[in-house]
């Protein structure tokens, strides 16, 4: 947790004297949301593979400037990745409420018989 702190400030000072607040100011707020302080479990690992997502687009479009054809490829590999990441979390959840609830179901049935 301190380490994303701190790594959020060691951005903003070096961002502090090349980088428009206007340009950035989405990087530190996505950073900021997906702060173990705000979020729990699957919560952080989504909200980071979404941000590194996000970071690898910026980057191809800002520093590369392709054309707009290998953009769309790439937003559409990432909204799959996307996809693909909450479909797992969701499944482990799911998993993990199924065999809580055969946990419960056979400490029934034993109790009574």
């Amino acid at each position: 947790m301190l380490h994303m702190a701190s790594n959020i400030n060691l951005w903003s000072l070096w961002c502090r004297g090349s980088c428009p607040p206007s340009k950035w100011a989405w990087v530190l707020s996505i950073l900021w949301e997906c702060s173990p302080y705000r979020l729990h479990g699957h919560q952080v690992l989504v909200c980071q593979v979404v941000v590194v997502v996000e970071v690898v687009v910026v980057v191809v479009v800002v520093v590369v400037e392709v054309e707009v054809v290998v953009v769309v490829v790439v937003v559409v590999v990432v909204v799959v990745v996307v996809v693909v990441v909450v479909v797992v979390v969701v499944v482990v959840v799911v998993v993990k409420v199924i065999s809580v609830v055969v946990v419960v179901v056979v400490l029934v049935v034993v109790v009574v018989n």
